[in-house]
């Protein structure tokens, strides 16, 4: 097993349909078992977050240090967030937390202008900034992309971006899953 996927940014219920922003069930204690078996595992926990719910992802990281966490897409970058502004800015201070590591994906879903998603570049850069490349994997959204983009677009804009060297979109793109997952 590769890990686990929770979608905090849902309601908690039997089928979940509605986004909430603040829901804190991710931190409620009956979830305590799920983290300790990870640990004992050895697997990673990846987390669906919206941007106000970054702080909880910090302080479960903080209480879970021997668990890998992985930030699904990007906590979904949307109208109610800036790539420097409350709450998405709260990526920089879960960067403090080694054991957390962000998917960039679905950007097509994300981004007001067409590919190569030049509106979102400015996630990308601050989370190179904040996670460095060593920390960054890109996700293709397989296989719900197709309500919004091809697959190979889904991969390629990184391959437009003037910020992103040789080593970076290695990066991104296989080193840090395979070390994540020890491949």
């Amino acid at each position: 097993m590769l890990g686990v996927r929770m979608h905090a940014c849902l309601e908690y219920e039997a089928y979940p349909s509605e986004l909430n922003r603040t829901a804190d069930w991710i931190r409620d204690d009956t979830l305590e078992t799920v983290w300790e078996e990870a640990a004992a595992l050895d697997t990673t926990v990846f987390i669906f977050p919206k941007a106000a719910q970054l702080p909880m992802i910090k302080t479960i990281a903080e209480e879970h240090p021997t668990v890998q966490i992985v930030v699904d897409h990007m906590a979904f970058p949307d109208e109610t967030t800036a790539s420097d502004t409350t709450p998405w800015n709260a990526f920089e201070s879960v960067a403090e937390c080694e054991n957390v590591a962000v998917k960039v994906s679905s950007l097509p879903r994300s981004a007001e202008r067409e590919w190569p998603y030049e509106d979102l570049h400015s996630y990308v850069h601050n989370l190179i900034d904040w996670f460095g490349p060593e920390r960054l994997m890109l996700g293709s959204d397989y296989p719900w992309m197709n309500d919004w983009a091809r697959y190979e677009d889904c991969l390629s804009w990184i391959e437009e971006t003037s910020f992103l060297s040789a080593r970076d979109i290695a990066y991104l793109s296989h080193r840090t899953f395979e070390r994540i997952h020890e491949m």
